[in-house]
């Protein structure tokens, strides 16, 4: 194949063709290398995807990923789970023909999965970040403070059921935008806050695996902005 300046494949480039309509917001890598994403986008390529989408690994749109009606508003966060089914976040009301406010569960074929019911559907602002633990309870950053009828301060974990998780204690004072899990399952929060489960910090901290703050990582206490993204490296 010819190929672009920068070593890029040009056949390969060419494969998603026109790509989405708007902005992609979120991404998540499958283990077969395929990408779900989210967005604003209503459709990929000239095909019908109502913010969520997949390609395959060669870039080719997904035709066996089916989302339906897809999400009625914006998705802000993509998490896969080892078992393949993907966690879905953002300003959405509805996901396909579900009334389900924040949060979805889809199976790996795009079908919203029948059995998760986040107590009630109610979340009383958007998810912004997501991460899925080994044992597939899920972590939701945002800003949302109440998650079925619960206090829940812009953290929360529930189950794959939906079932919220009463022994997580985490909070926030302000926005949530990044979460991430460690190995050893504490989790590393990014964001636009300034004090954490009640501790100070400033964009970044880290809990331990029941939301409690984790003293022992101090972060960049003087962090003059917020935090977007977190990364984990190999160490």
């Amino acid at each position: 194949d010819d190929e672009l300046p920068g070593n890029l494949d040009y056949a390969h480039s060419q494969r998603l063709g026109s790509g989405p309509n708007a902005p992609v917001r979120a991404l998540a890598l499958q283990n077969d290398g395929s990408a779900v994403f989210g967005g604003d986008f209503t459709n990929v390529n000239g095909i019908i995807y109502n913010r969520i989408s997949r390609l395959q690994s060669n870039g080719v749109v997904d035709p066996f990923f089916n989302p339906g009606f897809g999400a009625d508003g914006s998705v802000y966060a993509v998490a896969v789970g080892p078992d393949g089914k993907i966690a879905v976040g953002g300003a959405f009301t509805r996901m396909d023909a579900s009334a389900i406010s924040g949060i979805a569960l889809l199976r790996a074929n795009g079908d919203v999965d029948p059995a998760f019911n986040p107590l009630g559907g109610a979340l009383n602002g958007p998810v912004r970040a997501l991460a899925i633990q080994a044992d597939r309870k899920i972590v939701l950053g945002g800003e949302f403070t109440q998650v079925g009828g619960l206090t829940r301060t812009r953290l929360a974990r529930i189950a794959y059921n939906g079932a919220s998780d009463t022994g997580f204690a985490a909070s926030a004072d302000g926005p949530v935008h990044a979460l991430a899990m460690q190995p050893d399952g504490r989790i590393l929060v990014g964001g636009a806050f300034t004090n954490v489960s009640g501790g100070t910090r400033r964009g970044i901290a880290r809990l331990q695996t029941n939301g409690v703050i984790d003293a022992s990582f101090v972060g960049s206490a003087n962090l003059n902005g917020p935090v977007y993204a977190v990364a984990l490296q190999p160490d």
